[in-house]
């Protein structure tokens, strides 16, 4: 093992066996070993947040905006990381990195220092009311990568790309000029193909065998099918889920 990640390791376990169990002797470590393994034995806390990965320091870009999903605070969740599942996490998604961060449970008032994983590790999560899912093949035309999960249906399934982007825009005398904005991709799939949601065409053209009906619905309903109005995308799409199953 890597002895950056090994220290790093280790500083994650000391925070929480300092708390929890008080201090073990320095004489029983062996760096050159399977630290994982040491760890089990004199450890017996469940759920630790026991992960490889680098030191990572947040910066905050602008006063009035940010690059994370939700909000910029760090929030609980749960993570399945390398075929194992750990519940209260504490997790940030950036959005315009595109990684996700877990924060790190040995700077102690350090809100700001987090671990960033090993990306290619992370199966799923879930925090903040979102399911997210590390969709490795078969993926959409955006690639391979972490998708929102915003309806799986019985023909018809709802993914997002979160992405932001952010522009300079010198007259918000934000912190740097920074103004951090969505810029989503949205995609769902039908018959084993992913189809990008631009507008309601989209969607019609994909199901025109219901395009009377589906038109009425848009219209009885006043949906939006654009960039940002999730609940109209996925209310249009569970309804055309419900077209294809009752034929």
């Amino acid at each position: 093992m890597n002895r950056s990640i090994i220290q790093l390791l280790l500083c994650v376990c000391f925070c929480h066996s300092f708390y929890a169990q008080g201090q073990y002797a320095i004489g029983d470590l062996d760096l050159d070993g399977n630290v994982t393994e040491w760890y089990d034995k004199t450890n017996p806390i469940k759920d630790l947040e026991l992960f490889e990965g680098s030191i990572f320091n947040i910066t905050t870009l602008s006063s009035i905006s940010h690059q994370f999903f939700g909000a910029r605070t760090w929030s609980s969740g749960t993570i399945t990381y390398d075929g194992q599942s750990y519940k209260n996490i504490d997790m940030l998604y950036d959005l315009q990195l595109d990684v996700l961060l877990v924060r790190n449970a040995s700077a102690v008032g350090n809100y700001k220092q987090a671990i960033l994983v090993v990306q290619d590790k992370i199966e799923n999560f879930s925090f903040k009311g979102a399911l997210f899912k590390n969709i490795k093949v078969n993926a959409p035309p955006s690639g391979s990568g972490i998708y929102h999960i915003l309806f799986n249906g019985d023909h018809v399934n709802l993914v997002v790309k979160r992405i932001k982007l952010y522009r300079m825009e010198a007259a918000l005398h934000t912190s740097r000029g920074i103004y951090f904005y969505h810029f989503d991709k949205y995609y769902f799939t039908y018959v084993g193909s992913y189809v990008a949601i631009k507008n309601k065409r989209n969607v019609i053209k994909t199901f025109k065998e219901f395009k009377d009906e589906i038109k009425g619905f848009i219209k009885s309903e006043q949906l939006k099918i654009k960039r940002g109005n999730d609940d109209d995308i996925k209310a249009l799409l569970t309804y055309c889920d419900g077209l294809v199953t009752r034929g």
